[in-house]
Parts: structure tokens; sequence; C-alpha cells
């Protein structure tokens, strides 16, 4: 008989851990073989969404090192997503002005 406690506590924090993983991993080579950019707001959020599974899944399987980890790839993919929606300033040209 399906216990649905049982699967809360030991299969679902590690497939969704895994889903997290894979979703990293999975941007980390379009980023790797240039089919992404480190500035595009799908790599920040599959980042963030991907640490989040993650960090999920160490809530039920506690390890200190890939905490921190996962906390600081979260802090780096909403810094990503806040640059992404910041106005960019445009560029001061460097050639002289002229004068009439």
């Amino acid at each position: 008989m399906f216990n649905f406690t049982e699967f809360m506590n030991e299969y679902l924090p590690d497939i969704l851990g895994m889903i997290g993983v894979f979703l990293v991993l999975w941007y980390y080579c379009l980023l790797q073989i240039g089919k992404c950019s480190a500035k595009s707001l799908g790599f920040s959020i599959a980042n963030l969404v991907g640490s989040l599974l993650i960090l999920f899944s160490l809530w039920f399987n506690w390890n200190l090192a890939a905490v921190i980890m996962e906390i600081a790839w979260i802090l780096t993919s909403f810094y990503g997503i806040v640059n992404y929606f910041r106005p960019s300033i445009p560029e001061i040209s460097e050639e002289p002005e002229q004068q009439f």
C-alpha cells in the first residue's frame, strides 16, 4: 500500500534534488556550448530553481558544505535576475565632441 508520509520523507526530496541537479547542469552545458548566455534571464532562473530544489533535498539529507554552495548559487542567481531587469546605462562615446 502507498504510504504518502514515507514517500514525502524518503523519495520526494531525492527526486526534486535530482531534478535540480539536472536543471543546473543542463544550463551549464548549454552555456559551455554557446547555446545560452550567462546574462540571459532563463539561465539565471534555471539556476535559481535548480538550486532551490537541491536546497530542499538537503533539508532532508543535511550537508553543510552543499548548503553553503547552494545558498551562494541562489544569491548569484538573484543577482543575475536583478541585473537582467535593471535598466542599462548607455555607453559613453569615445569620440571627441565636434565644435562648430
